[in-house]
């Protein structure tokens, strides 16, 4: 199968590894090493992990042991305190165990996995990462980010060159921010599903903060899309690829037949007043758009 920017798509392992991620959809996972082996051949590339993602780096790393087609593997560092002396021991620890899970020797990004602006601007943990991209440990650093705050403190520090970030056709907010922006980072997009609720909220039987709003949401995109006569996960999907400024989106399933369906609708073409409609949605400031306010 090949489908339009192919290398745009980065794999995310989070579901991969742990199967009760998010809403994820009810079908069987696929046997980690032939479901590796099929993504590189479609044309993937690259692999959004962390070592909090359960087996994820594990299961890669089996694959690497006895694959020769590697992958670019973007990675975190979690458990940093602010202000400690012993920021750049646990990022050299945390480099070094993630490339001996992986079995790579090189790592394409190491992402902060922690969001929290204390975190981002502590000098340790800034000098940490700059050091490890002068000594040829990583290639490049990033920040993974929720919120405005923690979008414009990344935005106009130098060190980050990546910064990942929330993009869907319910929250463009950050992203408008971030394309806008006169510093130019390498933009990431994740959760362009809404962690799967988008699609499966159904399968949640226990109600969340915000879950009315989200089914709301999803009957109306629904709606827009009958009524436009395009596929509903095709709109979801192709709206994001659609974005100028992106260079990256992740991802993911559990199988192939899941991911196969994503990919294929991800070149779809839409209706310009279809697109129109979806901006006026997905560029408002909304709380249930963050996960982190679904929990009471």
């Amino acid at each position: 199968m090949s489908f339009q920017k192919k290398n745009k798509f980065i794999f995310g392992s989070a579901g991969f590894g742990m199967p009760a991620y998010g809403f994820s959809s009810s079908s069987n996972a696929s046997n980690s090493d032939s479901f590796l082996k099929y993504i590189h051949n479609i044309g993937i590339r690259n692999i959004d992990t962390a070592p909090s993602y359960g087996h994820a780096e594990n299961s890669i790393g089996l694959y690497h042991k006895y694959n020769d087609k590697k992958f670019n593997i973007w990675t975190k560092v979690d458990g940093l305190k602010v202000n400690s002396h012993f920021t750049m021991d646990q990022v050299l620890k945390s480099i070094k165990e993630s490339k001996k899970k992986l079995n790579v020797s090189e790592i394409e990004c190491l992402y902060l996995h922690q969001n929290d602006i204390a975190i981002i601007e502590d000098k340790f943990v800034q000098n940490a990462l700059k050091e490890i991209k002068i000594c040829g440990l990583v290639k490049k650093v990033g920040v993974s980010i929720y919120n405005s705050l923690e979008l414009e403190s990344a935005l106009s520090n130098d060190i980050f060159d990546t910064i990942q970030l929330p993009v869907s056709v319910v929250n463009t907010h950050l992203y408008n921010v971030a394309n806008k922006h006169i510093c130019k980072k390498t933009l990431v997009a994740r959760s362009i599903f809404l962690q799967g609720t988008l699609l499966n909220i159904e399968k949640k039987i226990e109600r969340f903060n915000y879950f009315d709003e989200i089914c709301t949401m999803i009957k109306f995109l629904k709606e827009l899309a009958y009524s436009y006569k395009v596929d509903y996960m095709g709109m979801l999907v192709s709206y994001v690829n659609s974005l100028e400024g992106l260079d990256h989106i992740i991802v993911s399933s559990k199988n192939k037949t899941n991911l196969d369906k994503i990919l294929k609708k991800s070149g779809l073409k839409l209706n310009q007043d279809l697109k129109l409609k979806i901006n006026e949605i997905s560029e408002k400031l909304n709380d249930w758009t963050n996960p982190r306010n679904w929990l009471s």
